[in-house]
């Protein structure tokens, strides 16, 4: 089971643990897995085979990075490597 609570201090009835926020998590929801943590290439490999709620957000964090979908993958690897 993944991790994805952060514990607090122990003692009392009232330590009780957070959620940790993932942002533009990627898969369901025993994943953990975020997409700003991926490399581009291994972002442009997971497109092709992502699911409906995550095209999206992978679509962003490579938008963010400067790659916009549509050129050959090898291209778009080579470009924001030279960055």
């Amino acid at each position: 089971m993944p991790k994805t609570r952060n514990q607090k201090r122990k003692g009392g009835s009232s330590a009780k643990s957070d959620p940790l926020r993932f942002k533009f998590k990627l898969g369901g929801r025993k994943s953990s897995t975020s997409a700003l943590a991926m490399s581009t290439k291994a972002l442009v490999e997971k497109y092709d085979t992502a699911h409906g709620k995550d095209k999206p957000k992978i679509m962003r964090v490579l938008h963010r990075r400067g790659v916009h979908l549509g050129t050959p993958a090898e291209e778009l690897v080579t470009e924001s490597e030279n960055i």
